[in-house]
Formats: structure tokens, sequence, C-alpha cells
């Protein structure tokens, strides 16, 4: 089970020096398909009517800048949300998620 940074986080990526913030979870890209951990925006200008979000896994966090907030429902929250990679590949080897 992948352990998931709250909303908020903000994030940077190792050759990029923008700086993002952590906005959703398992977005899935419209034209291929492929499910992302993470989307996120400019943590200077946040949504903008520019590309928008990006998607992007957690191996490709260079380093955390600042932690988004966590309370007990958060952290409960999170905690089950960690159990969708492991479901989604289930699905995928199997075609059914069980």
């Amino acid at each position: 089970m992948e352990k998931l940074f709250p909303i908020g986080t903000v994030v940077k990526f190792n050759e990029n020096p923008l700086e993002y913030t952590i906005t959703g979870y398992f977005p899935q890209n419209k034209e291929t398909g492929e499910v992302f951990t993470y989307m996120a925006v400019n943590a200077s200008f946040g949504i903008t009517t520019g590309p928008g979000a990006i998607l992007f896994n957690t191996d490709q966090i260079g380093k955390v800048i600042f932690e988004g907030y966590r309370d007990k429902k958060a952290e409960q929250f999170l905690e089950k949300l960690g159990a969708v990679p492991d479901i989604l590949a289930r699905a995928e080897h199997t075609g059914t998620g069980e």
C-alpha cells in the first residue's frame, strides 16, 4: 500500500525548478488512459486558464517542500486511498479488481 501525501503538499521534481501543490489523487490521462498517483498545480499561481494541472507519480517527486495538513479523518481517508494502486493492479491483472 502506498503512503500518500495530503492535499496541499508542495513538491519539486528533480529537473524542474517550479514547485507544485498536490490537489487530487489518481487522475486519469484522457488521451492515454494512464492513471497517475497525483495531480497538482503550480504552487505560485494555482489554477489558471493555461494548461492547468500536471499528473505525476510518487517516484517523480524530488523533494517535499511542505507537507499538507493532516487530521484523523484525513489519515483514515489517505490510508484507504493508499490501497487504490493495489486494487487497480489486481483489476488490470485479473480483469475484475477482486
